[in-house]
């Protein structure tokens, strides 16, 4: 009856060895697999990082634009005209030009003054909506594709290192049931009978 408990149980330690091993085989592989069609996501700078750069680098090499600046002079060169003008169907106005040359240039340069700043004001709220969209495009990156291949990486290490576990413990398992079924495998004693 000894010899039939011991086929028995080297029996069942090699068919739980098999079968750990079979399993630990098919999580390798399936782990092997999916380490293997991961592709590392890249990320580049987003465009519209290197657009609002770009345009400030631009803004950073001219002041006043041109176009109002041109502006603002033909603005100045008619008041003075006019002035004149003015000055000469006078008769005698002529103490009055300077005043009104003046008044009409400060006029004039402030307006295009203003007109320059807020140029430059939507320039830069263009740049800081370039940046925004360029960070939410990041995001999305980080959580469509980084935080994916990070899970899916992750899960293939486990397969691959549970896989690896289970092949060794099925190893295990076959080798004790061969040294049972040969007999050179001694039990060890119940510790709750005190009985083998």
């Amino acid at each position: 009856m000894p010899a039939n408990n011991n086929l028995l149980a080297a029996g069942a330690s090699a068919a739980s060895g098999l079968i750990g091993g079979i399993t630990g085989l098919i999580q390798m592989g399936k782990g092997r697999k999916l380490l293997n069609s991961l592709q590392y996501p890249t990320e580049t700078i987003p465009d519209e990082y290197l657009q609002g750069q770009n345009q400030a680098n631009q803004m950073a090499q001219q002041g006043l634009p041109s176009e109002q600046y041109n502006q603002a002079m033909r603005n100045i060169q008619r008041q003075q005209l006019a002035a004149l003008r003015y000055s000469n169907d006078r008769r005698g106005g002529l103490a009055v030009i300077p005043q009104i040359i003046q008044g009409s240039n400060d006029a004039t340069l402030n307006l295009d003054a203003q007109s320059a700043a807020m140029r430059l004001q939507n320039q830069r709220y263009a740049i800081g909506e370039g940046n925004l969209v360029g960070g939410i495009k990041r995001d999305i990156f980080d959580k469509n594709i980084r935080q994916k291949y990070n899970r899916d990486y992750g899960y293939g290490m486990s397969l691959l290192g549970t896989g690896n576990q289970n092949f060794v413990g099925g190893l295990d398992k076959l080798a004790t049931g061969g040294l049972i079924a040969a007999g050179g495998y001694k039990q060890q004693p119940n510790s709750t009978t005190g009985g083998y």
